[in-house]
């Protein structure tokens, strides 16, 4: 079983409200990007109004990208749940 990580959490890390690193130390689970979220991220990086702030969202999108596995396709990873965990 996994967890899969949503967009608003990484915007909140990005603006330091919330302790992502923090959030997933020790945990047994295993963490995912859908591949909306992935999207999602990407297209935020190109809505920095400042060149600085455009290069450390890249750094952090960067980081993020390949810190988790995106998942191709939600459907697919639902699909090979067991079924008692589909309900």
């Amino acid at each position: 079983m996994g967890v899969i990580i949503d967009s608003n959490i990484f915007i909140d890390y990005e603006r330091g409200v919330f302790d992502l690193d923090e959030y997933i130390r020790g945990r047994q689970e295993k963490f995912y990007l859908s591949a909306i979220t992935a999207s999602e991220i990407l297209h935020g990086l190109f809505r920095g109004d400042r060149s600085e702030r455009l290069a450390k969202r890249a750094e952090l999108i960067e980081g993020i990208l390949w810190q988790f596995e995106t998942l191709p396709s939600i459907w697919r990873w639902h699909e090979s749940m067991p079924s008692y965990m589909q309900n």
